[in-house]
């Protein structure tokens, strides 16, 4: 019996790559080839932790130290081009080669594979039934396990004024931009679904090209110095609308991009922020691809939004359940331990009594959140939160800013930082951030309400304060209640006729013997921490 050969060798592997690169569309672009030929050495030398998007930026693509793959795109789009011209290469010169090497979606690690007899691979090209099948990338993975995919189409120019064709064309691309900064969903490359837009009529065919779940598209008008944009979210599998909505702006000459921005900030409010529609989704309108092989993440991270929203025991058990279980599914997953790494924090700020257990687990999980991805939002968020209730001013401070840095238009982060600076005593930079969001979001969270009622107190405007208190609905951390009896005690001195200040207050088991630390937990400015103390002394309500 003839002994067959193995021809996946680190030799053959080696000789395939400079076969690849020899193609002329390969070796006329020196980015792709320096791309391929990283990866592959890389996978080849026992490296895979290295095939990073950052490390294929800064050693093979030539960006700097302080490359940041959340604002440029750049190895993400080139992956898409490596892949596309791997698939192009197999169809013409490579047709018969031994060995594919194949770059799957969703990791920059290669693979290399035997072609045998009867199993020949199929490569991204469309089907031959299009029109488009000598262009188009036939994308069959998702961009990522856990993530809904989102194709953002070119918007359209309804008026007879061509000349604001590049104002309408950048909505796209900054769309585009802006929407790839949020952790939880997966943008496709703004230049590539601008390619099938004119040809893509039917939705399903749209889906099975680009694997994208969701669609936004738009139109744009102009009428003498008004403009109105028409915007819709849309399923790929189905054409269903999700989303919709009109906005209409007076432009001026000077006024253009600070109108396109604010309805850019206005969009992804709409759909990508925390509280949005795509946060809102359920894992059943996933595709069945996606349900079958993500069910457990994607159910856990839309269990965790679900919990933001009501903040109540039952959701918080359900949550912590599935998260809990997400991470031993996907331990290195940064927005699973981000989420999972909040949760421990809420329960320890709900906590009457000092658990120091909770605090060490949310600290655990947020730092190793930022371990696994230091341009992950989320994972400075927890970390930020976790050293705000450890008492580390400093370092609290530190990942605040870099939280928002990463992403400044993600309303919800943004203003949950605002509050995190107001504790932290930074009132105006705060007060600042939680305005903001407010202009973009009609929901404004708990901790927003929170930190405008704290502002308002050390600002001395214990009326304003009052009233935004008095608005926090949920959740009922022992500190919350603290500062409306402070209130009490102000609205008393404003106006004697409000009635004595209740003595008999019921509080939490332990919260009695623990009240300056839990005015501390959030209240790290020293002298507000000791007013607040002294009006909740004097209501009787501390233990001295």
């Amino acid at each position: 019996m003839a002994e067959t050969t193995n021809p996946i060798t680190i030799d053959n592997i080696r000789k395939q790559v400079q076969s690849i690169l020899s193609w002329e569309a390969i070796r006329n672009s020196q980015v792709i080839s320096r791309f391929l030929e990283f990866v592959v050495e890389e996978k080849l030398s026992g490296r895979t932790d290295e095939i990073k998007e950052y490390t294929i930026g800064v050693k093979a693509l030539g960006r700097p130290v302080d490359f940041n793959p959340q604002l440029d795109a750049i190895v993400r789009i080139h992956a898409g081009r490596l892949r596309r011209m791997l698939g192009e290469y197999y169809k013409e010169k490579g047709i018969n080669d031994a060995i594919i090497i194949e770059i799957p979606k969703g990791t920059y690690i290669p693979v290399f594979e035997e072609r045998t007899a009867g199993s020949k691979k199929e490569f991204l090209l469309a089907s031959a039934d299009s029109a488009l099948s000598s262009t188009l990338i036939h994308i069959t993975e998702n961009l990522s396990d856990h993530k809904l995919v989102l194709a953002v189409f070119p918007f359209h120019n309804l008026s007879n004024k061509q000349a604001m064709n590049y104002f309408v064309e950048g909505m796209g691309e900054q769309l585009t931009i802006d929407l790839a900064r949020f952790q939880h969903i997966s943008v496709l490359s703004y230049y590539s679904t601008w390619k099938y837009s004119a040809e893509v009529k039917d939705f399903s065919k749209l889906k099975q090209i680009t694997g994208a779940d969701y669609v936004l598209a738009g139109s744009v008008r102009f009428i003498d110095d008004m403009v109105r944009f028409n915007v819709e979210l849309a399923s790929s599998q189905n054409g269903i609308m999700i989303w919709t909505e009109t906005y209409l702006r007076r432009l001026t000459l000077t006024n253009v991009y600070d109108v396109q921005d604010e309805i850019v900030n206005q969009i992804l409010t709409a759909i990508a922020d925390d509280h949005g529609i795509i946060s809102n989704i359920k894992a059943s309108h996933v595709s069945p691809l996606k349900r079958t092989r993500n069910q457990t993440v994607y159910e856990a991270m839309s269990l965790y939004f679900a919990y933001q929203k009501e903040y109540d025991a039952t959701h918080y058990q359900s949550a912590f359940n599935a998260l809990k279980q997400a991470v031993n599914i996907e331990p290195e997953n940064p927005v699973v331990l981000a989420m999972l790494s909040k949760l421990f924090l809420d329960k320890f700020a709900l906590a009457p009594s000092n658990s120091k257990d909770l605090l060490e687990e949310g600290m655990k999980y947020g730092q190793r959140a930022v371990e696994c991805d230091q341009h992950c939002q989320q994972a400075h968020q927890s970390l930020a939160w976790a050293y705000l209730l450890s008492g580390k001013k400093e370092e609290s401070y530190q990942s605040i800013q870099r939280c928002i840095s990463l992403n400044p238009k993600a309303t919800t982060i943004t203003g949950n930082m605002g509050f995190g600076l107001i504790c932290l005593g930074h009132y105006e930079q705060g007060f600042e951030l939680i305005s903001k969001s407010m202009q973009l979001s009609p929901r404004l969270p708990w901790c927003s309400k929170l930190g405008l009622s704290m502002y308002y107190y050390y600002r001395q405007n214990f009326v304003e304060s009052s009233a935004w208190a008095e608005k926090i609905v949920s959740p009922e951390f022992p500190f919350i209640s603290l500062l409306r009896l402070a209130l009490q005690r102000k609205m008393r001195l404003l106006n004697p006729e409000v009635g004595d200040v209740k003595t008999d207050h019921k509080f939490a088991p332990g919260l009695r013997k623990h009240i300056p630390e839990n005015i501390g937990r959030f209240v790290l400015d020293a002298g507000v921490k000791a007013q607040l103390l002294d009006d909740v002394c004097y209501t009787g309500a501390a233990v001295k």
